[in-house]
């Protein structure tokens, strides 16, 4: 989706927040390709969903990139960098909700829970960093000028509005199986979620995106009990 701004203002803004020419450069290319696809006609609405939830995640994995070098990547982090990457993601724009978020121990929990099967260490990471890829990019989404949905939008631009979880009880989570430490990550897994969907969007189904990545952390953490019982 492109925006109205000058392109010269737009790419000063782009580079005041850490983007380099080559980043600004090819995001510019992925907005001609948005609007492109942004004009076709619909031909089912799932489609739309599904086409701008993969380009959402492109752009996402191109404008976390002043996110991570803030935070001291791709070197290894050192103490002093470890100290000031709170301070660097507030001059990235991050607001305090967001470093809430951020700084959420529910990544660490999610780890730290015993490996049940080969590589479900792994994609609990790949889950965990979609989430922090769509936090890390939002401050350069505002930077390049994207803005909330209108509440005039069309429907199938709009997107459907999230679905509330289940409240599920601890002694109902206990009495599937699930240990102490899971019921734990579960509650710190569903704080996280009511801290992210209260966060403005800053771009079209933003929120029912996330969503979708929630769900499939949380249904790891569902799935723990049978998996064990399964081996």
């Amino acid at each position: 989706m492109s925006t109205s701004e000058d392109p010269q203002a737009l790419s000063e803004k782009l580079t005041q927040i850490g983007m380099t020419d080559s980043e600004i450069r090819i995001w510019r290319s992925l907005t001609e390709v948005f609007d492109l696809m942004y004009g076709l006609p619909p031909l089912h609405d799932a489609k739309y969903e599904e086409t701008y939830r993969a380009l959402h995640d492109l752009q996402s994995l191109l404008l976390e990139r002043p996110g991570l070098r803030a935070l001291g990547w791709p070197r290894p982090v050192t103490e002093d960098e470890i100290k000031n990457q709170r301070e660097n993601l507030i001059k990235l724009g991050m607001t305090q909700a967001e470093l809430d978020v951020w700084y959420a121990p529910v990544a660490g929990m999610l780890m730290g829970l015993p490996e049940l099967y080969p590589m479900e260490r792994e994609e609990t990471a790949h889950a965990i960093h979609k989430l922090q890829t769509r936090l890390l990019a939002r401050p350069v989404f505002r930077a390049a000028g994207w803005e909330s949905p209108t509440p005039d939008a069309l429907p199938y631009l709009r997107g459907p509005e999230v679905i509330s979880s289940p409240l599920v009880s601890n002694d109902g989570l206990t009495a599937v199986g699930m240990t102490n430490e899971e019921v734990r990550a579960w509650e710190e897994l569903a704080d996280l979620a009511n801290r992210i969907y209260e966060l403005p969007t800053v771009y079209l189904w933003e929120r029912r995106e996330i969503q979708h990545d929630l769900h499939n952390l949380e249904l790891r953490v569902l799935a723990r009990p049978s998996l064990r019982r399964s081996n």
